[in-house]
């Protein structure tokens, strides 16, 4: 999992700890989300290669989107410090 955070934004994390997870099937897709939480951050941050922009937000500036979406925000919410 941190492998990919460095990958997918450039940041390097020391602890990664599983928060929650969700489980997406329809006729197209079988999709699992894990969800963790991550600390000891560093570096810079910025958009892997498939990805237009990455960015912090504030967790009170989040919508509601979709069920796996509105899933992974109620978990951060629940787990934020």
């Amino acid at each position: 999992m941190l492998r990919e955070l460095v990958e997918e934004t450039g940041l390097l994390g020391r602890r990664a700890t599983m928060i929650g997870t969700h489980q997406h099937i329809d006729p197209e897709h079988h999709l699992i989300v894990l969800i963790h939480r991550v600390e000891g951050l560093s570096g810079s941050m910025h958009p892997g290669d498939d990805a237009a922009e990455a960015a912090w937000v504030p967790l009170s500036s989040l919508t509601p989107q979709n069920s796996t979406f509105d899933l992974f925000v109620a978990a951060l919410k629940a787990n934020s410090k």
